[in-house]
């Protein structure tokens, strides 16, 4: 849960130091702070919304995405591997 909050400052912080260079440099004209706020509360969001769907579903899309690209599919939790000499 800590990366997902990390990750929706930093996209913000990112979106709002941008928005204010854009504001700055190429408008020339001041935006109300109300409205620079209102879309980075957006952008928080899309992005908060967007990582938990994705943490979510990380192993139903990794098993998607290796059924689609035809790539062997191994599951370390299931698959049984002997390391010791064998007995016979």
């Amino acid at each position: 849960m800590e990366q997902i909050v990390s990750i929706v400052v930093l996209a913000t912080f990112i979106f709002i130091v941008l928005k204010m260079v854009e504001i700055r440099y190429f408008h020339k004209e001041m935006k109300p702070l109300k409205e620079v706020i209102r879309e980075s509360v957006f952008v928080g969001v899309a992005v908060a919304v967007a990582g938990i769907v994705t943490f979510a579903m990380n192993s139903e899309l990794k098993t998607f995405m290796n059924t689609i690209t035809e790539a062997p599919i191994l599951n370390s939790a299931t698959t049984q591997v002997f390391t010791d000499n064998p007995g016979f």
